[in-house]
């Protein structure tokens, strides 16, 4: 299941998904961009999908067995990967993508992790921003990946976490960057979940560590203070 902004998406038995809540955007995946829905109903022509990522706003993703993907709702900053910025109301194939292991939707781009622990990116909203997947470089040895608001996280093999964007409350270990740059003091790292100005890791022997913006305690550790080194999650 992926939730959104505003609509909601599960895979259901056989692969095929069903979406809803608004669909302005034509984010429920039918030929419609104006009829609502307070129930489940179908996406047209999906099957055999094994993965779902929707992000903050009204954009969905969906990840196919043989590594490529879909995507439809939303698309005025070009984070559906189909080389242009219209919003189809049907899901559409992201333009070259190809060994996909998982996709993550953020709020304005989409990344995905590829079979090689490389990662491809797309979207971003400013007039240089590829349409299409294009390759994160310096980085070979991924096994996740997560797209928040306007930064993106990923695990490697070694269990550090990098990440790169925009780094207004220390999201991104401290300073804005166009490459990844590692999170300081944080190992043993197994997934990580990135928000809109903050990200939490999930740690190989369960606890919990973020780092970021932490006006609404979303750090979890007991301070409103903002934190641009991990901290741990208390009670977990």
């Amino acid at each position: 299941i992926a939730a959104g902004g505003h609509h909601a998406c599960a895979v259901v038995s056989g692969g095929a998904v069903k979406c809803w809540g608004n669909n302005g955007y034509g984010q429920l995946g039918t030929s419609s961009t104006t009829t609502s829905s307070t129930t489940a109903i179908s996406v047209n022509g999906l099957s055999g999908v094994t993965a779902l990522s929707s992000d903050g706003n009204q954009a969905t993703c969906a990840l196919l067995p043989n590594g490529t993907a879909t995507c439809w709702g939303d698309n005025s900053f070009g984070m559906l990967g189909t080389g242009t910025r219209a919003s189809p109301s049907l899901p559409g194939s992201v333009s070259g993508l190809a060994g996909a292991t998982a996709i993550s939707v953020g709020g304005s781009s989409t990344c995905a992790l590829l079979t090689d622990g490389t990662v491809q990116c797309w979207g971003g909203g400013s007039t240089n921003s590829p349409l299409v997947p294009a390759t994160v470089g310096g980085l070979t040895s991924a096994t996740a990946v997560s797209v928040g608001g306007d930064f993106t996280c990923v695990v490697l093999t070694n269990g550090t976490v990098q990440c790169w964007g925009d780094n207004l409350n220390g999201q991104s270990n401290g300073t804005f960057s166009l490459v990844p740059v590692a999170v300081a003091g944080i190992a043993n790292v197994k997934t990580v979940s990135v928000g809109l100005d903050y990200a939490c890791a999930l740690l190989t022997n369960g606890s919990v560590e973020c780092w970021g913006d932490n006006s609404s305690y979303q750090l979890g550790n007991g301070t409103r203070t903002t934190s641009a080194t991990p901290v741990q999650v208390l009670g977990l």
